[in-house]
């Protein structure tokens, strides 16, 4: 995950979109417990929960692509 020294955390986001993706809403149910991770990890970096989800979501595509590549 990208920390915050080392360049924003929500412009990461952004051009994550900028890829001509159009967002979808989806439901996704989960234990409290993580919630109240996600919650705390978007406090210490001030953004939204939606935002660390991405973020980590789309980390993790990343690293699975680049290790099938």
């Amino acid at each position: 995950m990208i920390e915050p020294e080392h360049g924003s955390y929500v412009a990461d986001h952004e051009n994550l979109l900028s890829r001509d993706d159009t967002p979808r809403k989806i439901n996704i149910s989960m234990p409290e417990w993580m919630i109240d991770e996600l919650d705390a990890a978007a406090r210490h970096l001030a953004v939204p929960r939606q935002a660390v989800i991405n973020m980590w979501i789309a980390d993790r595509l990343k690293s699975e692509s680049n290790a099938r590549a």
